[in-house]
C-alpha cells in the first residue's frame, strides 16, 4: 500500500507542476504565475516534454489507483482515506488544472459582487483586468449557466480581493465537498465494501483531477446529492428533497434528482399543489424506495394540510 500511495503522490505533484499549463489558451493569461507553475515554457524544456510528463503522470496515477483498488478489501478504509487526503493535498494547493472554468467562476462572482446580474451580463462586461484575463475567450461572452448557490459562492470568493486567494478558496470548497462525500459513502455502503466504494467514488483519478484539480462545481453537487441519499436512507425524505433541491441550486442537472425524490415522496404532490396523471403512475415510480417512509410522511403532511388545490387523481 505504501508504494502505491507514494506513486500516486508523486504523480499528483508532477501533474501540479505541468497540467496547469495545458489548460492555457491564447489570449487567456492567468492572474498569477503560481510560483512559476503557470509561467511560459522556456528552453531547454519544450512544451512537448511537459506534455509527455503530464500524460505519464496521469497513467501512473491510474496505475497507483488500480493497485489500491485490487487490494481494497485488505486495507482499512481509514488508511485509504488518508491516502486520498495525501493525493488531494497538492491538487488543492496548486493552480487550476486541465480547465479554465474556475476563472469563469471568478469573473461571474466579480460581476455579482459589483451588483451586475451574471445571468444577464457576460464576463466581458468587466472589461480588461485581473478578473477577466484568465477566462477562456470562448466563454467571455457567455452568460452564467450555474445556479444561484454557485453564484453566491463565486461572489463570496471574490470578496477576498485577490484572484489567487479566490482560486484557493474554490479549491478548498471542492476539497471539503469531497471529504463530505467520502464520509457519506462510508455510511451508505456495506461495511465490507467501504474501501472499494471509497476508491471508486472519491479517491479515483477522474474525481481528483476534474472535481478537485479543476475546482469544478460538480464536487459540491455530488456531495449534496450523496447527502440527499443518506437522508432518505435515514428516514428523512423531506430533508432528502431539500438537499437535492440545494444541489439543483448549484447546477441545473441535479433537478433530475429533485424530480425523482418529488415523485417518490407521494404526499408532497398535493401538499405543494402538484398533480399527476394517476396514483398508479406515482406508485410505480416509488417501487425502488421504502414505502414505509412515504406512509410516515403522509401522516405528518395530512395534519399540516395541502397548500395547493389540485390533488392526485385516483
Amino acid at each position: 500500500m505504501g508504494a502505491a500511495a507514494g506513486l500516486g503522490l508523486l504523480s499528483c505533484i508532477a501533474l501540479v507542476a505541468t497540467a496547469g499549463r495545458s489548460a492555457r489558451v491564447s489570449d487567456a493569461v492567468p492572474s498569477s504565475s503560481w510560483l512559476g507553475l503557470l509561467g511560459p515554457v522556456r528552453s531547454p524544456v519544450p512544451s512537448a516534454t511537459l506534455g509527455g510528463i503530464e500524460v505519464g503522470a496521469v497513467l501512473l496515477l491510474v496505475l497507483a489507483w488500480w493497485w489500491l483498488l485490487r487490494g481494497a478489501r485488505r486495507w482499512p478504509a481509514r488508511r485509504l482515506e488518508l491516502v486520498g487526503l495525501l493525493w488531494a493535498a497538492p491538487l488543492a494547493l496548486g493552480p487550476p488544472l486541465l480547465s479554465l472554468d474556475s476563472y469563469s467562476y471568478l469573473a461571474q462572482g466579480r460581476l455579482a459582487a459589483l451588483g451586475i446580474d451574471p445571468y444577464q451580463h457576460a464576463p466581458s462586461t468587466l472589461g480588461p483586468g485581473v478578473w477577466l484575463r484568465g477566462v477562456d475567450p470562448f466563454w467571455r461572452d457567455a452568460l452564467s449557466p450555474y445556479g444561484p448557490l454557485a453564484v453566491l459562492l463565486e461572489r463570496a470568493s471574490t470578496l477576498l480581493g485577490s484572484p489567487v486567494a479566490a482560486l484557493v478558496l474554490l479549491h478548498l470548497l471542492a476539497l471539503g465537498a469531497l471529504v463530505v462525500l467520502a464520509l457519506v459513502v462510508r455510511r451508505l455502503a456495506p461495511s465490507a465494501q467501504h474501501g472499494t466504494v471509497l476508491l471508486l467514488v472519491v479517491v479515483n483519478p477522474l474525481v481528483l483531477l476534474q472535481l478537485l484539480g479543476a475546482a469544478h462545481w460538480e464536487a459540491l453537487l455530488v456531495a449534496l446529492l450523496a447527502l440527499a441519499l443518506l437522508a432518505w436512507q435515514r428516514d428523512h425524505p423531506a430533508a432528502a428533497l431539500a438537499l437535492a433541491s440545494t444541489a439543483a441550486a448549484v447546477k441545473l442537472p441535479a433537478a433530475f434528482a429533485v424530480g425523482v425524490f418529488r415523485r417518490c415522496v407521494l404526499p408532497l404532490a398535493p401538499w405543494f399543489g402538484i398533480g399527476y396523471g394517476s396514483s398508479a403512475t406515482v406508485e410505480s415510480d416509488c417501487q425502488l424506495l421504502d414505502r414505509q417512509k412515504v406512509l410516515r410522511l403522509t401522516a405528518v403532511l395530512r395534519r399540516v394540510g395541502p397548500i395547493g388545490t389540485r390533488q392526485v387523481n385516483g
